[in-house]
């Protein structure tokens, strides 16, 4: 069911590789997963970047694991294909986390006192889709002018230039995150639909 794949001749990995099998992920397949990240796959460019944070939740079991995660390469597939992969690496993981990755991805639980004969048969990987139209302060319908109108303001008050506050900087970065997706319609377009099918 679950095989450890072929070593990367050119990387030595610290921790296995587990290849997936039943793992659903509700932007796509999860094609294996580590003790340090995870790959899966999505049926359409996402709307995210390398680089970004995402928010990931393990679960099967009655326990669930939240992790976060940056986007480290996003591959298409195929010349003309639809299909991406996404690599993950998770941030700021305890040894217990990892274990607790690793019992997941072999038993399909997390943490708990299942037994391999009692693992849930249904196994999931959710990312978590911010609401990029609440961090702007617009309703999900707004016009492009709109989105661009409340981007400037938060941008003008949160930049690290003009506001000294503690944790504007990160506010500001996340604002001009969100701009980036909503400001590009193709990009804002694959956005909604991945928030309509967290709905």
């Amino acid at each position: 069911m679950i095989s450890k794949s072929d070593a990367d001749p050119y990387h030595i990995r610290e921790y296995s590789r587990y290849r997936t099998h039943g793992i659903t992920c509700n932007h796509g397949e999860v094609i294996d997963l580590s003790g340090s990240g995870m790959r899966f796959r999505v049926g359409e460019k996402p709307y995210y970047k390398k680089g970004d944070t995402q928010h990931f939740v393990l679960g099967g079991g009655a326990q669930k694991l939240n992790l976060t995660g940056r986007v480290v390469w996003i591959k298409r597939k195929s010349l003309l294909g639809r299909t991406f992969e996404v690599g993950v690496e998770f941030m700021n993981l305890k040894p217990k986390h990892r274990k607790a990755i690793e019992e997941f991805a072999v038993h399909g639980f997390v943490g708990g006192s299942e037994s391999k004969a009692e693992a849930p048969t249904s196994r999931a990987v959710s990312v978590e889709v911010p609401d990029l139209y609440a961090i702007l302060g617009v309703a999900r319908d707004a016009s492009d002018d709109q989105i661009h109108t409340s981007f400037r303001s938060l941008a003008k008050e949160l930049h690290p230039d003009t506001n000294k506050d503690e944790g504007a900087a990160e506010q500001f970065t996340v604002v001009t995150k969100a701009y980036r997706v909503l400001q590009d319609p193709d990009a804002r377009e694959r956005y909604d639909r991945m928030l309509r099918d967290a709905a």
